[in-house]
């Protein structure tokens, strides 16, 4: 059973949310005792990097991700990205990460941050258009409402209804 899309690492994390020390041989065994998952932002300390070295190719990156020149900056080229669209601050700058991706053959998934209510939607829509068969950390928004959601959403979620604009954020 492959329950792990995603193991993410928060290797970036520093300041008021830091992640946990770097840890090469904690990412080794993380990388052979799932190796359907993918690696994200791992930190690139050499010891890190060799230890990595037979995974590269379950490899991605997010929080250091914010322009194009961050994805040309990666140490390796990425196959895959979590793309956070509040991480590139304007559409223009998204959709411009989107197009690097495809000229670059490199996949994308969807991630959100703190989105709440029509932000949610906006980025599961994001998600639905340019990602939608990739793994997906933005949970559905009832998780988000007053109390848990009973039963809790399935998967697949409906669709979005679409009469009411870009996130169909019913507020």
């Amino acid at each position: 059973m492959n329950a792990v899309d995603v193991v993410d690492f928060k290797g970036h994390y520093h300041g008021s949310f830091s992640g946990p020390a770097p840890n090469a041989k904690a990412y080794a065994m993380v990388a052979e005792h799932l190796p359907n998952a993918i690696l994200e932002d791992p930190a690139w300390t050499s010891e890190c990097a060799a230890a990595l070295a037979p995974y590269h190719d379950r490899l991605s990156w997010d929080a250091p991700l914010h322009f194009i020149s961050d994805l040309d900056a990666l140490p390796i080229r990425p196959t895959q990205l979590n793309i956070k669209p509040s991480r590139f601050s304007t559409v223009d700058r998204l959709l411009r990460v989107l197009n690097w991706l495809k000229e670059h053959n490199v996949a994308a998934y969807g991630g959100g941050q703190f989105e709440l209510g029509a932000g949610r939607l906006q980025i599961q829509h994001l998600a639905s258009v340019c990602y939608p068969n990739a793994a997906n950390d933005i949970a559905p928004v009832d998780y988000h409402a007053d109390g848990w959601p009973t039963p809790p959403p399935a998967s697949p979620l409906p669709a979005f209804d679409q009469t009411i604009g870009f996130g169909g954020w019913q507020g």
